[in-house]
């Protein structure tokens, strides 16, 4: 996006050039000490991050470790995993009770796409959503009412993003991450965009932000980057950019996540083979050429294409591309301390390099614009009564937690274009 480089050619300016002299002006403020910069870098880093931590209830020692350290480090937010759940009302009350511990909000994030990827399957009141391939079988209509029956689930529990939809296109079954686990809504780009418009409008009506994955497109490989690193440059192509381009036309999603995958290309302007987590080319382009205005998120660094890589290391690559969060899933047994490791690792790099400064300064100002825009749009859909009523009560405010559970009239679903399976979508569309 051209105002995100014009920021950073000002904030590199203002890191590395004098002030001018002359002119009657305001007093300039005091300047910083090098504590006071490094306190505030590994501030800013640390709302960069989507962490993943170990706990199952708002009580328990790995809970209130977590707890301690964001009085530190107020992070960008939090993804649950199935360690973390052991009930509805415990799994509830434990991000009510992170997200108390600091007078900003933590975002509350969860990867529940349905079929294969489901984090919450052991709560009765999360449906078994089905995979991709198994909606797109059915009707628009039907994919709508089943992502809204999931959005309105998530939405109760207190999650604020769900990471999906998967947005690749199936093109090799062979694929042991997307065709093989049945995780694509097929190979016609405009099909794919269509029922993932779906899943995007459905949580929108609940307040749940969405996140389309894996730009610049995963569908075409045959090797797994959660276990080693994959090169797809012989695969891809840029037709699998094409149902990001149009769900980000569309419906505006809130978020896109890059993958791990190395792809050299000219569409991505990319010729080093560098994975797009690192990639300045494949976020220029996802924002420049598809118009993509909302946050880009990492892909977990914890998997194993990163492994060869020190985890500050990553978060200051990923930021650099132009990344506004990194997700950091699975930190072992201490996660505040791998999260408290990477944060002044990322600082002490940080403090020589000027560029990354302003990456950071960029992303964690996106990120806080964008939680701000997200209270202000759920109280303004008449929801303020509510959240003044659960305060009365002792419960969490609204903006950061449920939203009313009443399915609001469905949103007009995008028409298809015309020929072959679109054509049967449009009449189920019409009955």
């Amino acid at each position: 996006m051209k105002w995100r480089s014009a920021v950073l050619v000002v904030l590199l300016a203002s890191c590395l050039l004098p002030a001018a002299n002359g002119g009657a002006r305001a007093q300039p403020a005091p300047a910083r000490t090098p504590e006071q910069l490094r306190y505030d870098i590994e501030e800013k880093v640390s709302r960069t991050l989507l962490v993943g931590f170990n706990g199952d209830a708002p009580d328990t020692p790995d809970t209130l470790r977590f707890i301690t350290m964001l009085g530190r480090y107020p992070l960008g937010g939090i993804v649950v995993f199935d360690r973390n759940v052991r009930d509805a009302a415990r799994l509830s009350g434990l991000i009510g009770q992170i997200e108390r511990a600091l007078p900003e909000r933590q975002l509350a994030a969860v990867d529940e796409e349905g079929g294969a990827v489901r984090r919450l399957r052991r709560l009765r009141e999360v449906p078994a959503t089905p995979a991709a391939a198994t909606v797109s079988a059915g009707s628009l209509e039907n994919a709508f009412n089943t992502y809204a029956t999931l959005a309105g689930s998530l939405a109760r529990l207190g999650f604020d993003v769900n990471f999906g939809p998967v947005v690749d296109l199936d093109l090799e079954r062979a694929n042991p991450v997307v065709g093989g686990p049945r995780r694509s809504y097929g190979n016609d780009p405009a099909t794919v965009a269509a029922y993932a418009g779906a899943f995007v409008r459905a949580h929108d009506v609940y307040g749940v932000a969405t996140v389309l994955k894996h730009f610049p497109g995963h569908g075409s490989t045959r090797v797994d980057p959660h276990q080693t690193a994959v090169d797809a440059s012989r695969s891809w192509s840029p037709r699998e950019m094409e149902p990001f381009r149009m769900v980000i036309a569309a419906d505006r999603p809130a978020m896109v996540m890059t993958s791990h995958i190395v792809v050299r290309s000219p569409a991505l302007g990319q010729a080093s083979p560098l994975p797009a987590t690192f990639s300045g080319g494949t976020v220029a382009t996802l924002r420049r050429q598809l118009g993509f205005k909302g946050l880009v998120v990492s892909d977990d660094i914890t998997m194993g294409a990163m492994g060869g890589y020190p985890l500050d290391e990553v978060v200051h690559r990923a930021l650099l591309a132009g990344h506004d969060l990194v997700i950091l899933a699975n930190l072992g047994t201490d996660p505040p301390a791998r999260i408290r490791e990477v944060i002044t690792r990322v600082a002490d790099r940080a403090m020589a390099d000027p560029a990354l400064r302003a990456a950071i300064e960029i992303a964690s100002g996106a990120v806080d614009q964008f939680k701000r825009e997200r209270a202000a749009r759920l109280l303004a859909a008449g929801q303020a009564d509510v959240s003044a009523t659960r305060q009365r009560e002792g419960a969490p405010p609204l903006e950061s937690r449920q939203r009313p559970a009443l399915l609001p009239a469905q949103p007009p679903l995008r028409a298809l274009p015309r020929g072959g399976r679109a054509d049967v979508l449009n009449a189920q569309r019409r009955q």
